[in-house]
C-alpha cells in the first residue's frame, strides 16, 4: 500500500506499507518532499522528490535498493511517465531552457538516453 502523510519534518512524504515490513517512509532525494505516482505488483514505486537544491527529480524505489535518483546528466529536472511490472521506467529529463530528452531505465541496463524531443 502507498500513502502520503506529513513526516516529522512537516512536509509530505510517501509511505509504503506491507504486512511483512510495516510502515516505511520512502524518504526524499535530499529535499523536503516526495510524492509517489505509482507502484507495480512487485512493490516497486516511482514518483518525484525534491532535491537539496529544490529541484524536482524522478525517483525509483524498491525495498531492496531504496530510493534512486533518475535524471540524465546535464538536466535540471526529470519525471517518469510509466513503469511496468519488471520495474522498467520511461520518462523525460530536461533543463530550465527547455531542452528535453527522453529516457528508459532498467535494472540490467541502467539509464539510457533516448534523445531530444520538442513540443510545438
Amino acid at each position: 500500500v502507498l500513502f502520503y502523510s506529513q513526516a516529522d519534518s512537516g512536509y509530505s512524504h510517501t509511505f509504503f506499507w506491507s504486512q511483512s515490513s510495516g510502515r516505511l517512509d520512502l524518504g526524499t532525494l535530499g529535499g523536503n518532499w516526495a510524492w509517489a505516482d505509482g507502484m507495480n505488483d512487485a512493490g516497486q514505486v516511482f514518483g518525484s522528490s525534491s532535491t537539496a537544491t529544490g529541484a524536482s527529480h524522478a525517483f525509483f524505489w524498491s525495498e531492496s535498493s531504496g530510493m534512486r535518483d533518475l535524471i540524465l546528466d546535464g538536466s535540471d529536472w526529470s519525471g517518469i511517465e510509466a513503469m511496468n511490472a519488471a520495474g522498467q521506467v520511461f520518462g523525460s529529463s530536461g533543463t530550465a531552457t527547455g531542452a528535453s530528452r527522453l529516457f528508459f531505465r532498467s535494472e540490467s541496463g541502467g539509464m539510457r538516453d533516448l534523445g531530444s524531443y520538442y513540443f510545438t
